[in-house]
């Protein structure tokens, strides 16, 4: 994979800047990548499964940097809508 030095530069930064563990992970995944890492040791590194890596560099190739970052709508859906929310405290 060939990324341009631009890339590595924001990759390099969100690797060390970024408030998300998840995003810095998937950065230095794809840092290490093209260093030249295997994705086999890109799993044992980051300690997930190789098709959790496969996935990283298969989002990475078609949307590039924006691909680093957490979904919106991931995790658990609250309970209470915001009207409750509010009334309770």
């Amino acid at each position: 994979m060939t990324i341009t030095t631009e890339i590595l530069e924001k990759l390099h930064f969100i690797k060390n800047n970024s408030a998300s563990r998840a995003e810095r992970h998937r950065a230095h995944a794809i840092v290490l990548l093209n260093q030249g890492k295997s994705k086999n040791e890109l799993s044992e590194i980051f300690e997930v499964t190789q098709r959790t890596i496969y996935n990283w560099i298969k989002d990475f190739k078609a949307n590039a940097i924006e691909s680093l970052a957490i979904q919106k709508g991931r995790g658990r859906k609250s309970l209470l809508n915001e009207d409750s929310d509010k009334k309770n405290y």
